[in-house]
């Protein structure tokens, strides 16, 4: 089930942009309104995937509406709270 939500522009107090998101076993997909993906029709793209790979979370994200690829998929593994130096 797609849910939406409106978030506040931080650059712009008056502006507002609706926030789409999917959960399903797979992962979250993110969308945003006006923003898509290659291989989507307009208003159904999520440019923003987040998945687990092997106990890691990762998000892909989609930032050339011309690629099928994702142009950046970032591992979280670095921010895994037992890697964390103590000062």
């Amino acid at each position: 089930m797609k849910s939406t939500i409106t978030l506040q522009d931080v650059a712009d107090k008056d502006s507002r942009t609706e926030v789409n998101y999917l959960i399903n076993p797979c992962g979250i997909e993110i969308g945003f309104k006006g923003f898509g993906e290659c291989c989507m029709q307009n208003g159904y793209g999520h440019p923003v995937f987040i998945e687990i790979r092997n106990g890691i979370p990762f998000v892909l994200i989609w930032g050339n509406i011309n690629d099928e690829n994702p142009t950046q998929t970032i591992s979280l593994v670095g921010a895994m709270e037992n890697k964390r130096r103590h000062k």
